[in-house]
């Protein structure tokens, strides 16, 4: 997979999720985005070209820092709407302000 195309799906799958906060886990995603990401290492496209935990470009991924991976763990352990829109609009905006 390209960046390019890892970005694009990235921005789908977090702006669904930033603008419907009641989906609480990937896998509730609508089944044409989930389907995407299905088979992806942690269903991440960032994942897919970087690697988990970034072991295959240092810290190019942009949300393999001290700041947007927490984001992500944020976003999956919130308890209310509202927290899980916030911590995907970070992350939405993480992938955007990529440069690829």
């Amino acid at each position: 997979m390209t960046r390019k195309k890892a970005k694009e799906i990235g921005l789908e799958v977090w702006g669904y999720l930033r603008d419907n906060p009641e989906i609480d886990l990937k896998t509730s995603l609508p089944t044409a985005i989930y389907e995407k990401i299905e088979h992806m290492p942690g269903h991440c496209p960032l994942c897919a070209v970087f690697g988990m935990g970034c072991e295959k470009g240092g810290f190019a991924c942009p949300l393999e820092n001290e700041r947007h991976c927490r984001d992500y763990w944020l976003w999956d352990e919130a308890k209310s709407n509202a927290g899980r829109k916030k911590y995907a609009g970070k992350i939405y905006d993480a992938i955007n302000a990529w440069e690829v």
